[in-house]
């Protein structure tokens, strides 16, 4: 959770923890996703170089979109409602990132929502962890 922008409005950062950058936390979204994303063209036999570059983009992207998202939550709201709209905001991402995957790789519509939902998993429950 201290990657996360809006780690004040939840109540689990103290003095101590060192909230990540925007830079940073997109560096290791890219760190994350482009590895899973890489097996999933070698198992789809995807072209991977271009699965690289179109999921380079789609996480440039969504990420700023996600980023301001999170910081505009109001500062206010209960952990559970907190973590609602984290949630409610990684379906968004992953629905888009699906759709440009689909688009731009030309793979059926299931296909891009896998290759998404894992990406963008691994990302969220990386950030989470965090």
């Amino acid at each position: 959770c201290r990657g996360c922008p809006a780690v004040q409005s939840c109540g689990r950062a103290n003095e101590s923890v060192r909230m990540l950058t925007q830079m940073e936390a997109l560096t290791l979204t890219l760190a994350i996703e482009l590895p899973v994303l890489a097996v999933c063209a070698r198992l789809a036999r995807w072209p991977l170089r271009r699965v690289l570059v179109v999921g380079a983009l789609a996480s440039c992207l969504t990420h700023p979109l996600a980023w301001w998202a999170a910081l505009s939550m109001p500062g206010t709201v209960p952990v559970s409602e907190f973590e609602t709209g984290i949630l409610a905001i990684e379906v968004l991402v992953t629905l888009v990132e699906a759709f440009l995957f689909a688009l731009l790789l030309r793979v059926g519509w299931v296909r891009a929502l896998g290759a998404s939902v894992l990406a963008v998993g691994a990302s969220a429950l990386a950030g989470w962890w965090l």
